[in-house]
């Protein structure tokens, strides 16, 4: 419940908080309207490259996981990181999603620095068009 909650509570942060990227709901919707499936990933990582553990640990999120990632026809991104988040760190956390994506996989970003947050960062990846059979790989 907890992890829905976080989804939510992230699609509505993506659309309605200031951002130093941001996105609108025409972004969201060419994204999570591609039909199919729609998975999601929650990370974090802290210190010097947070942002790409954040990213790692939401790709291997149970959740979600590489493989599912990696049939995906498009991809929304939350990152939320600390006022120190350089651009060279939301660089490499959102390469880290890229380079599971296939390559005409659509990828739409937003990207928050909160002075409430220190040293560490967080990522939700929603993650649509996914082709396999889902359930049968969550139930087992």
């Amino acid at each position: 419940l907890r992890a829905l909650r976080a989804g939510v509570l992230s699609t509505v942060s993506l659309i309605t908080e200031p951002r130093l990227v941001a996105i609108d709901f025409p972004d969201v919707q060419t994204v999570l309207g591609r039909g199919n499936r729609t998975l999601m990933g929650l990370g974090y990582g802290e210190g010097t490259d947070a942002a790409t553990q954040a990213a790692q640990s939401a790709i291997d999120c149970p959740l979600l996981g590489q493989s599912l990632l990696s049939s995906a026809t498009g991809c929304l991104i939350d990152l939320s990181g600390g006022v120190e988040l350089a651009i060279k760190d939301i660089h490499n956390g959102l390469m880290r999603v890229h380079n599971v994506l296939p390559s005409a996989s659509r990828m739409v970003f937003g990207v928050s620095a909160l002075d409430t947050i220190s040293c560490r960062a967080y990522m939700t990846i929603f993650a649509t068009g996914i082709s396999c059979d889902v359930p049968s790989l969550l139930t087992g």
